[in-house]
């Protein structure tokens, strides 16, 4: 991992405040009767251990996570990025220099890929070799909500509307941009775009499929099987109100059994805010069980699945269909490795230096 302690040293000065402030709440209600889960999972509980104590981080916001086999990458908004290892237990801290709010990293074939929201919106990529490339957005408007990537190297990077219609951006396997024509994507409602509260509202899964959550006047689900060459789109049951409300996050297990979660960040106490489907996207369910707003799902063993936002934490055991609330504890990401011992092992982070890993043990 030669090149993770190379760029270790090259990135860390870049904060810019994070526009979302987080507000006491109630905690959210259990909106059905029906929680029940199947006797035949097994069930865990959510333990926690600080992995860093460095207080000059208590005024940044975390939302970029990635973690690849032993190693997890995070990024805030002031620039810090930061890598921990699993295996050895060690975090280092960077900066690339530069001022920018992360929203997303990704590190891929030995590229670092990192995601800013602020005006004008960049991509800024490091190599192998530690070259730094940023790339911004021409228009000063473009806000970027979140990319993935498939395991040949190329990827998606998406964002709100762009030009009067949606920005979908191919990413090659080496590093060319290529925005998807707008007669090969659904049209957007006047207030539908995407959501960046943690980077993974989109999903690069099997051979060239990929899936994005959107809301506001709508709430639907963008999908394609030829990556990222022609889109489709799908309604969902996800309330739909206004700016701020709609899918904030997707996981799938497969190419035909995932979930979304969302609501709405300025209301936390909200309704029906998680979703599911079983037929690649062609429809989709509400679930049961706990709700709220949650910031990021994602897919951890099996049928089971997590997720987080400010004012908790939930898993479902049964592919997004039931969920109960694991703990008051709250994230604006998380995201798990590896299985040791039968527990597993994660990181979750948040507002003012939330940085902990998380550990899901078998009660």
């Amino acid at each position: 991992m030669k090149f993770i302690l190379v760029f270790n040293a090259f990135l860390l000065l870049l904060f810019t405040q994070c526009i979302t402030e987080t507000k006491e709440q109630p905690q959210p209600k259990n909106t059905s009767k029906d929680t029940s889960q199947s006797n035949s999972v097994e069930e865990y509980q959510l333990t926690y251990q600080d992995i860093i104590s460095d207080t000059s981080l208590n005024n940044e916001h975390f939302r970029g996570l990635f973690i690849q086999d032993n190693d997890a990458f995070i990024a805030g908004s002031k620039g810090t990025v930061m890598t921990y290892n699993f295996q050895n237990q060690t975090n280092i801290k960077d900066s690339l220099g530069f001022q920018y709010h992360f929203r997303d990293i990704h590190f891929i074939n030995e590229t670092l890929y990192l995601m800013s929201i602020q005006s004008p919106a960049a991509l800024i990529i490091q190599d192998q070799n530690n070259d730094v490339r940023i790339n911004q957005e021409e228009d000063s408007l473009a806000f970027l909500d979140g990319m993935d990537f498939w395991d040949n190297g190329e990827g998606i990077l998406f964002g709100d509307p762009v030009d009067l219609y949606p920005y979908v951006t191919k990413l090659t396997a080496d590093q060319k941009f290529m925005r998807a024509p707008s007669s090969k994507l659904p049209e957007l409602a006047l207030n539908e775009a995407g959501f960046a509260a943690s980077g993974t509202s989109i999903d690069c899964i099997g051979n060239g499929v990929a899936y994005i959550g959107w809301g506001g006047d709508e709430v639907r689900v963008f999908k394609t099987t030829d990556y990222g060459e022609s889109w489709t789109s799908q309604n969902t049951p996800m309330p739909k109100h206004q700016t701020g409300t709609g899918i904030y996050s997707l996981d799938f297990k497969d190419e035909m059994n995932g979930v979304a979660v969302g609501g709405n960040w300025e209301y936390p106490e909200c309704d029906s805010s998680k979703i599911y489907t079983n037929d690649g996207g062609k429809t989709w369910l509400l679930s049961k069980g706990i709700q709220g707003y949650r910031s990021c799902v994602t897919h951890v063993t099996e049928d089971t699945y997590i997720s987080t936002g400010t004012n908790g934490t939930d898993i479902s055991y049964d592919g997004g269909k039931n969920w109960q609330m694991l703990d008051t504890i709250g994230f604006n990401a998380i995201q798990f490795s590896e299985i040791t011992d039968g527990n597993i092992n994660g990181i979750g982070v948040g507002n003012y230096g939330l940085i902990k890993l998380v550990q899901l043990k078998k009660k």
